[in-house]
């Protein structure tokens, strides 16, 4: 009887391949701290910190897609759809976010002022990822 060999599959993307999702980690950690931000019952919020709010809310979100990119920077080739599941990904946790605030909070309101905010920061993470390559290919 011939003997059939079994090959490991060879995985497309670090999305598919079950080994490497230790590289989003910090994704995760970074939405698990915008979620208990964004959460939390704060009925008694400072000025200033309401005058940041919409520069807070846009770091956050910066963040959060700088670090679902982070594990893509190195490779030669990055596609516009890595740049657009990143950037979705983000901004739909974003607008989730907003949803949630509202349901599962008293003293939360959702804002579209936020959800642009929120926007903004993830087109700036988006800009700055392809600077950063475009710097270390001329190199």
């Amino acid at each position: 009887m011939p003997e059939t060999s079994v090959t490991e599959p060879k995985y497309i993307s670090p999305i598919v391949n079950p080994k490497s999702y230790i590289v989003y980690l910090p994704a995760v950690i970074v939405a698990a701290g915008i979620a208990f931000v964004s959460l939390w019952e704060n009925p008694q919020s400072s000025f200033a910190l309401q005058m940041n709010d919409k520069l807070i809310h846009a770091l956050m979100y910066a963040v959060l897609t700088l670090t679902l990119l982070l594990p893509q920077i190195r490779k030669p080739r990055l596609g516009w759809s890595v740049y657009l599941i990143a950037g979705l990904t983000a901004f739909l946790y974003g607008c989730v976010m907003e949803v949630l605030q509202v349901a599962c909070t008293a003293t939360r309101t959702a804002e579209w002022a936020d959800v642009l905010a929120d926007g903004i920061g993830v087109i700036v993470a988006l800009i700055i990822v392809e600077n950063i390559r475009n710097r270390k290919s001329h190199e």
